[in-house]
């Protein structure tokens, strides 16, 4: 088996990124994260994986990239403590989940936080190039307004497309509400891979105090606006409960 260190490619305070960073910890996985920065990123991680998003994952040899995929492979290659339930069929139901929250849930918190956050290149730099040397937080900010274009015709950005992500994130935080009312978690009685995606892919647009999500200070009115309502939502309430519960300390060495 190869002896090198487990890597995770990541962006600082992505919510699918989150959710990798989420299972490595919880898991109790030694690993390193190498940091990058949205635009300059895409070349690098194209070289290291054929395609230009991350989270990328390094392990064993093998490049795995996307968020499901790289908690499979956690999952196999870690086994204990499970995300994946011991029941078949509740198994299925969580991975259903999973795949419901990556297709409709993620997209849309990406779409109506950045609807509401891109105009501020202050607010963006600070939330992912934080831990970035000084000089490379300057070029990111200063080049911002080209990366802004590209972010908002990548992902079909528009105050019109905002406000529809938003309304659509509100039907999901009922959904969350109402499956996870019975035992406090969305599949059965246990924390599993749905608890982990439904509230990392939240967390941007919920206020959780955990440092790999934790939002910068600075934030512009709409984001402000958006979290705190979102933060109040049950379903707001349940993420925190569950990052409370579930979300260990980083066991990533970061290099930036």
């Amino acid at each position: 088996m190869d002896t090198a260190p487990i890597e995770l490619h990541q962006f600082s305070r992505s919510h699918f990124n989150e959710k990798a960073r989420w299972a490595l910890d919880y898991k109790n996985v030694r690993h390193v994260r190498i940091g990058y920065i949205p635009g300059a990123h895409a070349p690098q991680i194209k070289r290291l994986s054929g395609q230009s998003q991350v989270p990328v994952l390094r392990m064993d040899g093998a490049i795995v990239h996307g968020s499901a995929t790289i908690l499979d492979a956690l999952e196999r290659r870690f086994p204990a403590p499970p995300l994946y339930p011991a029941d078949a069929t509740l198994r299925e139901e969580a991975l259903a989940l999973q795949a419901r929250f990556d297709k409709e849930l993620g997209p849309e918190v990406r779409r109506a936080v950045f609807a509401n956050s891109l105009h501020d290149a202050a607010y963006i730099t600070a939330t992912f190039a934080s831990d970035k040397p000084k000089w490379k937080q300057h070029l990111f900010q200063a080049t911002f307004p080209l990366t802004r274009i590209a972010m908002r015709r990548l992902m079909n950005i528009t105050p019109a497309t905002g406000a529809r992500a938003k309304a659509n994130v509100d039907v999901l935080l009922n959904f969350i509400a109402e499956k996870s009312g019975a035992t406090g978690y969305l599949v059965g009685d246990q924390f599993s891979v749905a608890d982990l995606t439904a509230a990392a892919l939240l967390a941007p647009g919920v206020s959780v105090d955990h440092p790999d999500m934790r939002r910068p200070d600075n934030k512009p009115a709409g984001i402000a606006a958006l979290s705190e309502e979102w933060s109040a939502h049950p379903a707001g309430r349940w993420v925190r409960e569950i990052y409370r519960k579930h979300r260990p300390p980083r066991r990533g060495v970061l290099i930036s």
